[in-house]
């Protein structure tokens, strides 16, 4: 995976010594899966109690748009990522004065307790075809995906496409190593000075 030079991330990972609540789980845990695979479990949000799925799609696509927009940084004006033309359309959405953008695809997977990363990662921008950006908030880990090259799975498991809303649950074996690599390549990529994560809990 390749990641867009320029990049000065901080990220606090901590595995919590108790398992920790993690509400939104819990509601995905009593609704019925869509299906289930050896390393996922795949929810349409329709059926989760008190999901509140417009106001998930909002909260995420919202921290993208302003990493794009506001440096968030003391030492470096620019800001994180770069939405191109795809900025506009995200406000105009975030504002209530459209629908959600074309050519645009959010997917969001939910790490399962009591292996949750405690962390906030800002967003960062990996290299392909057409951006896609990351952005990982405790429990939650999501990617967005803009331009005319979004992969097929991915535009139609967008998280805003009704009836179906559709969230994963990543029950992938070494899953808290599968979504701090990723991060911690980002930091080192970035010549970050990474916050240092305590020493584990066993």
């Amino acid at each position: 995976m390749g990641f867009r030079p320029g990049l000065a991330l901080c990220t606090l990972i901590v595995e919590p010594r108790h398992p920790s609540p993690f509400a939104f789980f819990d509601k995905l845990r009593i609704a019925p899966p869509l299906y289930v695979e050896p390393d996922f479990i795949a929810y349409v949000l329709e059926k989760v109690p008190r999901a509140q799925t417009a106001e998930l799609i909002h909260f995420f696509m919202g921290i993208f748009w302003k990493a794009s927009v506001h440096p968030w940084r003391k030492a470096d004006p620019n800001p994180w990522i770069d939405l191109g033309p795809f900025s506009e359309p995200i406000r105009k959405f975030l504002r209530g004065e459209s629908g959600f953008p074309e050519k645009v695809a959010l997917t969001i997977t939910v790490l399962p307790p009591p292996v949750t990363l405690v962390a906030f990662h800002p967003p960062y921008e990996t290299i392909g075809p057409d951006p896609i950006f990351h952005l990982y908030v405790s429990g939650f880990n999501c990617t967005l995906f803009i331009g005319d090259n979004i992969p097929p799975e991915n535009a139609l498991g967008s998280i805003h496409w009704p009836p179906h809303h559709l969230m994963v649950v990543d029950n992938a074996a070494q899953i808290k190593k599968k979504f701090r690599d990723p991060y911690e390549a980002a930091n080192k990529l970035g010549k970050a000075k990474p916050i240092p994560s305590p020493p584990s809990h066993k």
